[in-house]
């Protein structure tokens, strides 16, 4: 039986455990406007998320295009829980552009805002189609505990412009403050904010779900967990309900499996790799947010086929027969495909992509059971620490799963650590 954080009721969540499983353009006139057009093809945009502006604006504000943030600065309170960043486009907009967005990414080293403890990282890819001109992104916000109200700052970054005659405009690279106005008033508030059972519970939405939780989801947690002995702490007590087994649901829910999980397992299955925290983040964010269902689809449908055109994958797998693709598919993930055989005649008869065979096996069963306890670990360094695993503990916390199964002791220890602790305030 699936079950969601977002959807279930408090008893629901308590006791049932079971882990989810689902213009063309306009003819250009004019020989300079050609000339202008044939200049942006020959200096495209900064590849990859990062930019090479270094300034306060840059951009190309001659092109026939520019795409561009739709403010010179941005700012929200941490009261506020997210902030809406605007991106506008501008000139000629009959055809289709995208640029990629992010902040936190590569924290500046002059930033007071870090993507640890003020805010999410974020980092994606917004497309506008003809016609379009206005789009944006959503940044979620910490809550973090200071003795005195505070204005802390990030960058905002555009980056990697397509599309015919399209450029950075201006500005492209701009600041975003975040007031700090979470003061602890008296001694009867928590000196730490994810001591607070709603922060506690709004704060796995933001390290595992990657969005603002939805206001039933949050109340049916809240409410749990105000219910549970001892205000939920402990990690023996009460196993069915404390802290620990409210946040083993988010890894566990449908929504996290066939979001962060289906993305684990493309770079585990595919590159034979673990992803690293700020790969897996953005690609995330890709599937997972704040999307309907059918949204999801296009996304996912969308990833897959990218994730099969990056460079790390075509270096292993172009110039193999069919084959030859799927034996190697086998042997990088390493697992026997009970339907290899199928696989391979779709390929054959062309019913299926190399792309669309990728996903059939990451959605296999055996894949799913084989790298679960490895993503479970990973997600512990990614979800509460905001960075990449240690080898050394990442090795031991796995082995500890594979011989127990017991994945209590695990999240006890992260949750109560003061590294995690310390991303809010006062361990």
């Amino acid at each position: 039986m699936k079950y969601d954080p977002a959807s279930s009721s408090p008893n629901e969540l308590l006791h049932n455990t079971q882990i989810g499983r689902t213009a063309r353009g306009k003819v250009l006139r004019g020989i300079a406007y050609l000339m202008v057009v044939s200049i942006c093809a020959f200096f495209p945009a900064t590849q990859a998320f990062g930019g090479d502006d270094k300034g306060g604006g840059g951009g190309n504000p001659s092109a026939p295009t520019t795409v561009q943030f739709g403010a010179s600065k941005f700012r929200a309170l941490e009261s506020d829980g997210s902030a809406t960043i605007s991106v506008t486009r501008t000139g000629v907009t009959t055809g289709t552009v995208s640029v990629n967005y992010n902040v936190g990414l590569d924290d500046d080293a002059t930033a007071t805002a870090t993507q640890r403890t003020d805010f999410v990282l974020t980092a994606g890819t917004l497309t506008f189609a003809p016609g379009e001109t206005a789009k944006s992104f959503t940044v979620l916000i910490n809550k973090v505990r200071v003795p005195v109200p505070t204005i802390k700052e990030a960058k905002l970054l555009l980056s990697n412009v397509r599309g015919t005659g399209a450029a950075l405009g201006n500005p492209s690279r701009v600041s975003f403050e975040i007031e700090n106005n979470d003061v602890r008033h008296d001694e009867n508030e928590a000196e730490n904010p994810v001591d607070d059972h709603g922060n506690f519970v709004r704060q796995q939405y933001h390290d595992f779900l990657t969005r603002e939780p939805d206001d039933i989801g949050l109340a049916n947690w809240r409410q749990t967990l105000q219910q549970c002995p001892n205000g939920g702490y402990g990690e023996l007590e009460h196993p069915e309900c404390d802290r620990v087994h409210i946040s083993a649901a988010f890894y566990q829910s449908t929504e996290f499996q066939e979001r962060g999980y289906f993305v684990y397992r493309f770079f585990q299955a595919g590159l034979g790799r673990r992803p690293q925290y700020k790969e897996f983040v953005p690609d995330m964010q890709r599937v997972g947010g704040a999307q309907s269902p059918e949204q999801e689809t296009i996304s996912k449908a969308a990833y897959i086929d990218d994730f099969a055109q990056r460079a790390d994958f075509k270096a292993i797998y172009d110039g193999l027969t069919n084959q030859q693709f799927v034996d190697k598919l086998e042997q990088t993930a390493g697992v026997h495909l009970s339907n290899k055989a199928q696989l391979v005649s779709a390929l054959d008869n062309r019913q299926q992509t190399r792309a669309q065979v990728l996903r059939a096996m990451v959605e296999s069963k055996e894949v799913f059971a084989k790298y679960f306890n490895q993503a479970f670990v990973a997600m512990q360094y990614f979800g509460y620490l905001r960075r990449d695993p240690d080898e050394t503990g990442f090795r031991n916390w796995v082995e500890t799963l594979d011989t127990s199964g017991n994945s209590r002791h695990m999240i006890f220890g992260f949750i109560y650590s003061a590294e995690y602790r310390s991303r809010f305030g006062k361990p």
